[in-house]
């Protein structure tokens, strides 16, 4: 079992939403309002949480005047908690593993825009089975919730297929 996990057991869905605004962008400064319209907690309840994690030096405060500002802490109980909290964000990592098992595989490419929960890809290869990447996808959403769709192409026919101008989506090579 995972960090994030037993974290998700253990603590208040509202903590782990809060907490999820920081890990995203750890170097930003946050408004309370803006914290509390992406993390969908209301102003009151954000407020509150976030006084308890300043107080206990998880997020930084700056006021200037009647604003105030939060960020990450620099210290190491943010990087602990954007440590926790940012291993659910690495399922593609945790895929690659897999992947590299599978006989016949290229090249990699994210197609399209990555979710928290999905991801789209383009697996290039000679003689890949589609049977072990479709297990290796499985095996990632039963560990993670992470769902991956994919098609497996030869260089050729995606080449071919490029050319034709049949990925106009942003496309990232992720293997090798």
């Amino acid at each position: 079992m995972k960090v994030s996990e037993i974290l998700n057991d253990l603590v208040d869905e509202k903590i782990i939403s809060i907490l999820k605004v920081f890990v995203k962008e750890p170097s930003k400064n946050f408004y309370l309002k803006e914290i509390s319209d992406l993390s969908k907690v209301s102003i009151a309840t954000t407020f509150r949480l976030l006084k308890f994690f300043v107080e206990k030096k998880y997020i930084d405060e700056k006021s200037y005047g009647p604003q105030r500002l939060f960020s990450l802490s620099k210290s190491q109980k943010g990087k602990l908690i954007a440590d926790a909290m940012s291993s659910r964000q690495k399922p593609l990592e945790v895929l690659m593993g897999y992947l590299s098992q599978v006989s016949g595989i290229i090249k990699v490419y994210l197609y399209g825009k990555v979710t928290e929960e999905a991801a789209s890809l383009i697996i290039l290869g000679d003689n890949v089975s589609p049977q072990a990447v479709e297990q290796a996808a499985k095996k990632l959403f039963e560990e993670t919730g992470f769902q991956v769709k994919f098609m497996i192409l030869s260089e050729s026919q995606f080449e071919q297929m490029s050319k034709m101008g049949m990925y106009a989506d942003e496309r990232k090579q992720v293997y090798p």
